[in-house]
């Protein structure tokens, strides 16, 4: 499990929230919403028809940041992950870990 989800625990408690995590049906759920949506989006961004829109620069870079945040929660939602992705909420923004 990615440590953001448990950096804000003291030690004891981190234990308890692994597991109330990794058996929660929410989370698994929340995953298959946001993946389907990831795989509408890229099927809907391939399409030719999306140059018909005259500002479809500007959409077509929304749609890149959204799909972007979306890999980014992905990855986070992914219990199985040991810290490859760390989230700091103080940037809001992703890190390698040192």
């Amino acid at each position: 499990m990615i440590s953001a989800w448990t950096d804000h625990l003291q030690p004891e408690e981190k234990q308890q929230f692994a597991d109330g995590l990794k058996t929660s049906p929410y989370i698994k759920r929340l995953r298959e919403l946001m993946q389907k949506d990831l795989d509408g989006l890229s099927r809907k961004e391939r399409s030719s028809k999306v140059y018909e829109n005259p500002n479809w620069a500007n959409r077509q870079a929304h749609a890149n940041g959204y799909m972007s945040c979306l890999q980014e929660y992905l990855t986070l939602l992914d219990l199985e992950k040991q810290n490859e992705y760390v989230v700091r909420p103080e940037r809001n923004a992703p890190t390698r870990p040192k």
